[in-house]
């Protein structure tokens, strides 16, 4: 027995001889997952493939499977536009025009994946059973997280709500910087220039020139300051999980007309939670800030308590598309899967 995955140790080419000892060999022959043209689309593909899995491993074969039927029970139902075929490719012409103004292969890709979703999406355009395909019908799987990033912005430009899926952690969303800067000025209420770096966050969301304003509109700048005194006092008496929500209660208003406005406040109460856990762990306010400053810093390797904790969370996740990384969607199934970065 070993493990499936090279980086955990597996070897197939000690795979390979064990099985040419063994005397008996068992195989799945049915696919209870996938949908009977997908599956028919696979193994034709493998079919006309010699060496489907690269030079050396000509011992390892595709083995043609069955459907079970599960999967058709609600079928996707697609326009002619969209292509009826259960495995779609969808090449991309050289475009020179892109290339000189310095846009790549792969961020062309991502943009188209990005407007199929939009047809997808389109009144009357497609169906699984008698629903209409929704954003959480689909899955978006890339190689790197950093794609992950981009595919999420490329899709909130389009006003698709998403979701990047993996192990991102709360701590490297902007909201943890904002936060983090919010905090260090709540602890330095004196201090004009942590003030102002504070009422400059997207979270508090002060321009540049009402920041000048208030250089000279006294009344305007005492207003604020008060305001942060009053978060700064509520800190001290109710703990970091009130302010949180304070500041949570402040800026919805601006944040929910925003594409990423519920991630931004879910974002935000959740780590208002880990703060207000770690407080009861440390012996003071500029400790806990000090911790806060680390975890957004850097990430961490943690227990796999922490690293679930750290999971970014979104209540309507469900209802989102998926954008993961290919690694971190192993084991899971979806309705509609595009691999805009496939070879």
């Amino acid at each position: 027995k070993q493990a499936i995955y090279s980086f955990r140790g597996g070897d197939i080419h000690a795979y390979l001889t064990a099985a040419g000892q063994a005397t008996q060999r068992m195989t799945l022959t049915q696919n209870f997952r996938s949908a009977a043209r997908v599956i028919q689309a696979m193994n034709a593909l493998y079919k006309v493939a010699p060496h489907p899995f690269g030079s050396g491993m000509e011992h390892i074969a595709y083995e043609a499977v069955t459907p079970a039927g599960r999967a058709d029970q609600k079928p996707l139902v697609t326009s002619a536009a969209l292509g009826q075929g259960g495995l779609q490719f969808h090449l991309s012409e050289n475009d020179a025009a892109a290339k000189s103004a310095g846009i790549s292969d792969d961020q062309r890709a991502l943009a188209s994946c990005a407007d199929q979703v939009m047809a997808y999406l389109q009144p009357g355009a497609a169906r699984i059973g008698d629903s209409p395909v929704q954003p959480k019908h689909i899955a978006i799987l890339v190689p790197t997280k950093k794609q992950v990033a981009t595919m999420r912005d490329l899709l909130a430009e389009r006003g698709v709500p998403c979701v990047g899926g993996g192990k991102d952690s709360v701590f490297e969303s902007e909201w943890a910087t904002d936060l983090r800067i919010i905090l260090y000025a709540l602890l330095n209420a004196r201090d004009a220039g942590a003030l102002r770096a504070a009422m400059a966050t997207r979270l508090i969301g002060r321009t540049m020139l009402e920041l000048k304003s208030m250089l000279q509109d006294l009344v305007q700048w005492k207003c604020e300051a008060e305001r942060f005194a009053e978060w700064a006092q509520g800190w001290r008496e109710h703990g970091v999980l009130h302010v949180v929500d304070r500041l949570v209660d402040y800026a919805a208003p601006k944040l929910l007309v925003q594409t990423d406005g519920e991630r931004a406040l879910t974002d935000l109460r959740h780590l208002g939670e880990l703060l207000e856990a770690k407080s009861h762990e440390v012996s003071g306010r500029e400790q806990l800030l000090a911790w806060l400053a680390d975890q957004t810093g850097a990430t961490r390797d943690g227990d796999e308590q922490s690293s679930r904790d750290r999971e970014l969370r979104i209540e309507s996740d469900e209802k989102r598309l998926q954008i993961m990384t290919l690694h971190s969607s192993k084991g899971l199934e979806f309705d509609i899967v595009m691999l805009p970065l496939m070879p």
